[in-house]
């Protein structure tokens, strides 16, 4: 609140000292109103502008990335049930098929994700690639690796959301 009294002071000031002069060269009190106000309102719609801009366009890049951080949440989840399921059955395809339709709705998303930087969208599709990918090795030896990856990545990920949030 203080802060914004402070803010209102500086701006009356700054009217008042726009007016004074604009008198000193009109001389005429009526006029150098009228156009003091008009500069006002101009800088004010301008300054208005700008500052909707940012704030709007702020807001709608954190929603955009928290909205993409719950789709991984729920990827991962669907991955952890499915990777269960490989452990009980070593089926390697049911696994993988399990998760296509999942993977594809999410690759869906992350391309319409454009407030998040093109990097971090990269760094994302390289690490749901990861599960469901063909890199496991002959006899699938480097799932484990694989998932293993997955996770940290996913960690690496969120951090990256929090700082660009925070």
């Amino acid at each position: 609140m203080q802060k914004f009294i402070e803010t209102s002071l500086v701006f009356i000031l700054i009217y008042l000292i726009l007016v004074l002069s604009l008198c000193l060269v009109f001389c005429d009190i009526e006029k150098s109103v009228n156009i003091a106000t008009t500069i006002i309102q101009a800088v004010a719609i301008i300054v208005g502008g700008f500052w909707a801009y940012y704030k709007f366009g702020w807001e709608k890049k954190c929603e955009n990335i928290i909205t993409l951080k719950s789709y991984l949440m729920e990827y991962q989840n669907r991955h952890n049930w499915a990777a269960s399921e490989y452990r009980k059955n070593n089926d390697i395809a049911k696994y993988k098929l399990s998760l296509l339709n999942d993977y594809n709705q999410l690759s869906k998303k992350i391309h319409l994700s454009y407030y998040v930087p093109k990097e971090l969208r990269k760094k994302i599709f390289e690490t749901i690639w990861l599960t469901i990918g063909n890199d496991t090795g002959k006899n699938f030896e480097k799932i484990d690796e694989n998932w293993k990856r997955f996770g940290e990545q996913l960690k690496e990920i969120y951090g990256e959301f929090d700082d660009i949030i925070s």
